[in-house]
Formats: structure tokens, sequence, C-alpha cells
């Protein structure tokens, strides 16, 4: 195992809470300094670009259409081809303090925050079509998810961690 962490614009590359492979030779990888890709130049030898996103990175997932959502304290991004579009309340989200990713296989993804779930139907372009929060007024009673503790099953159901256990 080899250490690739370097300084990048003199910000060290560390505290990293994400890696999503691109391609074989490419990652995402999201750090409380932003998001960044490293590339493999050569063999075991990599090179980190500057910040595509220049805040804390959260949480990361990939929608049905094969895009990347980043979650972070106060935003969602959608990285397109060339393209990052920035999301937070004013563009309907419930809270831009974003703790889950995860997407179904219908055109949706949901965000764990803490102030419940959004399930926000997108587009393949990563346009927000609609939003619909899930929160203690509707039935969601674990009041707000965990960073990171979601998964979905092979039968589409999904998981959340929240501070009142598993919903």
């Amino acid at each position: 195992i080899t250490n690739h962490t370097q300084n990048c614009q003199n910000k060290p590359l560390k505290l990293i809470k994400n890696i999503d492979q691109i391609n074989e030779k490419q990652w995402y990888i999201g750090t409380n300094s932003g998001q960044f890709i490293l590339t493999e130049t050569s063999p075991n030898q990599f090179s980190i670009s500057k910040p595509m996103i220049d805040i804390d990175i959260h949480v990361s997932g990939k929608d049905s259409f094969g895009n990347f959502w980043f979650g972070s304290t106060n935003a969602l991004f959608w990285v397109g081809r060339n393209k990052i579009i920035k999301y937070t309340t004013t563009q309907g989200l419930t809270s831009g303090f974003i703790f889950t990713v995860t997407a179904d296989k219908k055109g949706n993804i949901y965000l764990g925050s803490n102030l419940g779930i959004d399930k926000v139907n997108v587009s393949k372009e990563g346009k927000i079509l609609d939003i619909r929060n899930f929160n203690s007024k509707n039935g969601f009673t674990g009041l707000e998810t965990n960073e990171r503790a979601q998964t979905v099953d092979d039968e589409g159901n999904m998981y959340f961690g929240t501070a009142n256990g598993l919903y």
C-alpha cells in the first residue's frame, strides 16, 4: 500500500471522505479541502487536480444515469461532463447539510440530512425535477440521518441509519 497524500494548492490532501471511480485510471476524491480528481499517470504514479469544488465534501453517490453527486455542509453538487451544478435550499432542498446520497433505479436520489430525507427526482442532465421531503411531520421519525449510513438491498429497499435507529 502506497501513501499518495500530497499537497494541493498548499492544502494537504488528507481527511479523505469519499472515493468514486470515474474510469480505469481516474477517481473522484472528496476531502475536507474539496473535491479532486486523482489520475494514474503511469503504473503507481498519480497526479491530483486542482479542487473542482473548493469546500468540504462529505458524501457521494451515483445516480441511475451514471452521474455523480456530492454532498457538503451547505450544498449538493452534480458533476457532469465539464460542468458542475450547485444546488442549495434556494433551489428547493430541505437542507444543504447532506449526510447521505443514494439512488434508486428510477431517476431519484435520496439525500439524508439534518432535516430528514429528500427524495429528489433528477434528469440525466443533472437537473432537479421534483423534491419530496420526509420528516417528522409526515411519518419519518428518524430525526436526521447519520453520515454515510445508507444502503440499498438487491430488491431496491433503502435503509438509513438515523439518530433514532435504522429506517
